[in-house]
């Protein structure tokens, strides 16, 4: 005997599982007349996912005149996802003009997809002067997608510190326009501050930067990537370390060896009593491998 759940969110997510998707929108369609813009949009998506999108939007233009919260940004949304710009661009405004959270930042998000940098910049800047700090994140990207490098760094300096901001991208940024020293003085600023999934991009850039020692330091004390370690190793012809470190961990039942001398076997310098048609020297890179 088969027990159908009671409940209609449950219920409509069995009818799902089970391909009865007309039911499961109606049941949805039942929650969304009386419930809030979080069931709305379980509706719609159900709907956009079944190609009738339409019906999706019939449903926001009803919510936007049943003056439901969040309506407008759901069809902004919508609109956007369908590929209307221009309509999604007036349904943000529409939902900025309505009070609705968030409404600003995906107007210019928007503006920044479409291509339309400069107004894009020109909404962040506005978002910043009305008291909005963490904004300056994203105009850094504006900035940066501009080729507009001093503004992209000021504007994230300025924002570093607003809640929610990261400091590992302006480190990021740094290492995009090539000032490799700024990055890794970044990055060693956002590990310091708690921000550890960075070490890989600290050593990546001390890497490029020729500062090799650190990088290989940096990785030590991390205990970091073994590959890495063998190829930083071998950049320096520290063989005698590489042996010593493989032989560690081949003795402690430690399989990281073999990604040590693999990561070795990627540095020129490895290959030096080679032939010159050495098969193993097609693995040879250039840049730190991960």
């Amino acid at each position: 005997m088969i027990i159908e759940p009671l409940n209609p969110e449950d219920r409509a997510d069995w009818l799902i599982e089970r391909g009865r998707v007309d039911e499961a929108i109606t049941v949805l369609e039942g929650l969304a007349r009386d419930g809030d813009d979080g069931d709305l949009y379980n509706l719609t998506a159900l709907l956009v996912e079944q190609g009738r999108v339409e019906e999706a939007e019939t449903h926001w233009r009803a919510a936007v005149s049943a003056g439901l919260p969040g309506a407008h940004g759901g069809l902004a949304a919508l609109l956007a996802e369908s590929g209307r710009t221009g309509e999604a661009l007036a349904g943000w405004r529409a939902a900025m003009e309505a009070g609705e959270p968030h409404a600003w930042s995906e107007l210019a998000r928007l503006l920044g997809r479409a291509g339309r940098v400069d107004e894009a910049i020109a909404e962040y800047r506005a978002m910043i002067a009305g008291g909005d700090a963490a904004a300056g994140r994203d105009l850094a990207k504006m900035y940066a997608r501009a080729d507009r490098p001093d503004d992209a760094i000021g504007a994230y300096r300025r924002a570093i510190d607003a809640a929610g901001v990261a400091r590992w991208p302006l480190g990021a940024l740094f290492e995009r326009f090539g000032r490799l020293d700024e990055a890794v003085a970044a990055y060693r600023d956002a590990v310091a501050a708690g921000e550890e999934h960075v070490r890989y991009r600290l050593i990546r850039a001390l890497a490029s930067a020729g500062r090799l020692a650190e990088a290989t330091a940096a990785i030590q004390e991390s205990g970091g990537s073994r590959r890495s370690l063998g190829w930083l190793l071998a950049e320096q012809r520290r063989f005698a370390e590489l042996e010593a470190e493989a032989c560690r961990l081949k003795g402690a039942g430690r399989m990281e060896w073999v990604s040590l001398i693999v990561g070795a076997q990627r540095s020129a310098n490895y290959h030096d009593d080679c032939p010159a048609d050495c098969e193993a020297r097609t693995k040879v890179v250039r840049e730190l491998p991960q």
